[in-house]
């Protein structure tokens, strides 16, 4: 995982895509290898692997949260945490009560970027 914040949800989702779908992809060219016309997993199942190497990586980075900001290291996006008005500090020192509203905020902004991919 990066060791600076993500400026933007597109930053993660390239990072996701280039860590985690690129796993995805690797087994689905092992498993073509073994298929009698292997052509036929190419189109909607690497448009899937993709999908599913962005969602890994999303839930990845927030299920780090909490052991990053023990470390004093914020990794969400900054642009949403500007949108939510919350600072790295705020989270790590955790006085502000938007800490749970900047994760919904997250989630929400991946299921549109799904809902737009699909």
């Amino acid at each position: 995982m990066a060791e600076t914040p993500f400026q933007s949800l597109d930053d993660v989702e390239k990072y996701s895509e280039e860590s985690f779908s690129s796993l995805n992809y690797l087994l689905l060219e092992a498993f073509a290898s073994t298929e009698k016309n292997p052509t036929q997993i190419k189109g909607h199942l690497r448009h899937a692997a993709n999908h599913l190497g962005k969602a890994e990586g999303i839930i990845t980075l927030l299920r780090a949260t909490s052991h990053n900001v023990s470390r004093r290291k914020v990794l969400l996006p900054t642009d949403l945490l500007a949108t939510c008005k919350l600072s790295s500090e705020g989270i790590i020192r955790n006085t502000s009560t938007k800490t749970e509203e900047v994760s919904k905020s997250f989630v929400k902004l991946s299921h549109l970027t799904f809902d737009l991919l699909s």
